[in-house]
């Protein structure tokens, strides 16, 4: 079974979980005690990569948000005061890898272009039609532009084609946490380093590479 390790900060609460329930799970009132005032905007954002996402690793049932990790120690988080960071070693299967330079296009409800040329078709394609920003175009205009509408709901697919396996852009998403992937827990003031010296960082994944490859040829 082929695996890689991954980081994922967490409140510290979720030890409590993990004990009670050998897993951990994201859920609605966790992403809105982490992104605040920013939660009712987000979280509609997050149910769209969910459904996604479950098209690439079937999602549990009891499960709708997925759980964000990092794919190396260097690109994953600062330790913050009432959270820890658990050391993964998980089955690749079970990883959802994405581009998170495209995560910030559908954040803002943008169209993910395939290159350069698809980026000026699109320009050219608003121009036509008088738009003159592509930002507001799912939220101010409304139902006025269906067909770009759902051109940029379907780009949003591409989240998941990598072009640039860059450890700082890259991330990778679980539905769940099993209490037999965890390597380590990192405290508040510890070092990841140190407490995780005996995990190599497996990135990019090269046994992932070879499978995308093989879809290309």
């Amino acid at each position: 079974m082929q695996t890689v390790n991954l980081y994922t900060m967490q409140h510290k609460d979720s030890l409590h979980e993990l004990k009670k329930n050998k897993r951990i799970i994201n859920e609605e009132r966790f992403i809105r005690m982490n992104l605040g005032s920013t939660g009712d905007y987000i979280i509609p954002q997050y149910r769209i990569f969910s459904s996604l996402a479950k098209k690439i690793v079937e999602r549990p049932k009891d499960v709708i948000f997925p759980i964000w990790c990092g794919v190396t120690k260097q690109s994953s988080f600062v330790g913050e005061k009432g959270h820890v960071i658990y050391c993964l070693t998980v089955p690749v299967d079970e990883v959802i890898y994405f581009d998170g330079g495209k995560w910030d296009y559908v954040l803002n409800n943008l169209y993910i272009p395939k290159d350069a040329e698809d980026a000026e078709a699109y320009a050219k394609e608003l121009e036509d039609l008088g738009i003159e920003s592509q930002y507001g175009l799912l939220t101010d205009h409304g139902g006025m532009y269906p067909q770009i509408y759902q051109k940029i709901r379907d780009s949003w697919e591409r989240l998941f084609v990598i072009d640039d396996w860059n450890q700082y852009i890259i991330q990778a998403n679980l539905w769940e946490i099993k209490e037999e992937w965890v390597r380590h827990v990192v405290s508040y003031g510890e070092n990841l380093y140190e407490v995780a010296s005996d995990m190599e960082d497996i990135f990019p994944p090269q046994f992932v590479l070879e499978q995308q490859n093989e879809a290309d040829q």
